[in-house]
């Protein structure tokens, strides 16, 4: 059953940029995602226009607005338009690929048809505007309908075109829910070694937006051939399966999904960083995965001081994520919960009493140690006694506690 919907409720600036290139004489269309969206009733943040005028004709008719000329090469010129930021394109043809990612050439066109032509899913070639409704050429609105990710004409010309369209296709089967067509899915499979004409950049974006969508389990789960050809890292189905049973058990924050990939591998957390920075992440990310890896792996104690070290060595956040990795872990593999999730409620209580974990934390400092007479080395030695026997419950952290301490 085609989707009912026929009519799409344009943002009024929206609407009105429409029509200032219609009154202008030319063809203006809403295209791509915002249709698509719009469609699934989902939000629309970019509404991207395509038109038959130029870029030098578009800055005409919006010379009255500010116009950053964004691709002109490719045809786009953005506007910003009635508090709206648009990027608008001219119609256009595609020339060969001859690196796998980019055009060698772009042709400016006339035709909507073959610029919807060159697009990479039937979902995403559908245009849209208030006088001629939906154009849909390649059936998308059948796909939506029938949750399908299809190519646009011949699959494998697609992804020989531009490799980036096999993990977009991912991507949107993820995000989506939607299943992927079998000669789209079969061509995506025979292609898959060509990604690595891709940047890491444009490789790691696509697969972080993967892992973090709705339906990221049973997407990645078919998809693993093609991700395997990309991320080297994952050893075999196997362990990739596991990781995958433990997004069921996790929110979708990237560090936890990203930390779930490699709890069942035989890699060292030292060397998890290194190679999350290979795959272009930034080295916040790529550290704090590498500790939450370390701390799911290393053996938990129902102690004050495992409690203290925890959120000395880690931080809170830290330790929380890293326990829900261990209650992760341990439901997938059908062992109970219930201590860790008593010992994460320990630690989270601990915390709200904001002990002392570093010598910053203790009631006394270097200055009022020397004004007992103590002096160069054993300053720092006293302090760290201090922390200790702070730590361990041993001395209350207040003033006078820690002094007499040091001069009983």
């Amino acid at each position: 059953m085609k989707p009912k919907m026929t009519h799409i409720e344009l943002p009024k600036n929206v609407s009105r940029l429409l029509a200032t290139l219609h009154n202008a004489g030319f063809l203006a269309y809403v295209v791509g995602g915002c249709v698509r969206d719009s469609l699934l009733g989902r939000p629309v943040s970019d509404w991207d226009v395509t038109t038959d005028a130029t870029p030098e004709q578009v800055k005409s008719v919006f010379a009255g607005y500010k116009t950053i000329d964004t691709g002109l090469k490719h045809g786009t010129v953005t506007v910003l338009f009635e508090g709206g930021i648009f990027e608008i394109t001219v119609f256009r043809i595609d020339g060969t690929y001859t690196d796998g990612r980019h055009p060698d050439q772009v042709a400016f066109s006339s035709s909507l048809a073959e610029d919807l032509a060159r697009r990479d899913f039937t979902i995403n070639a559908m245009a849209y505007n208030e006088t001629e409704g939906i154009i849909d050429l390649y059936g998308g609105r059948d796909d939506i309908s029938n949750r399908r990710i299809c190519a646009v004409g011949e699959a494998a010309k697609r992804f020989t075109e531009d490799a980036l369209r096999i993990l977009r296709g991912v991507r949107f089967s993820a995000t989506l829910g939607f299943e992927l067509e079998s000669k789209t899915y079969e061509a995506m499979l025979a292609l898959a070694s060509r990604l690595s004409l891709v940047s890491s950049e444009r490789v790691q974006a696509e697969l972080s937006r993967t892992l973090t969508a709705p339906y990221a389990t049973e997407t990645l789960l078919r998809a693993f051939p093609i991700i395997k050809e990309v991320w080297h890292f994952i050893e075999n189905s196997e362990a990739f399966s596991l990781s995958l049973q433990m997004f069921s058990h996790l929110d979708s924050k990237l560090s936890l999904r990203l930390a779930a990939l490699f709890l069942p591998l035989s890699i060292q957390p030292e060397d998890i960083a290194q190679i999350l920075l290979s795959l272009k992440y930034d080295k916040k990310t790529a550290e704090l995965v590498a500790k939450l890896v370390s701390f799911a792996k290393t053996p938990a104690e129902n102690s004050k001081m495992y409690y203290l070290n925890c959120l000395k060595e880690y931080s809170l956040a830290v330790a929380m994520d890293g326990f829900a990795l261990k209650v992760a872990w341990a439901r997938i593999h059908f062992i109970s919960t219930s201590t860790l999730q008593c010992m994460q409620n320990e630690l989270l209580s601990l915390s709200e009493t904001h002990p002392a974990l570093h010598i910053s934390d203790l009631a006394v400092d270097g200055k009022e140690l020397m004004a007992l007479g103590i002096s160069g080395r054993a300053v720092g030695e006293a302090l760290r006694l201090l922390l200790q026997k702070v730590m361990q419950g041993e001395l209350v952290n207040n003033k006078d506690a820690l002094i007499s301490y040091l001069t009983k």
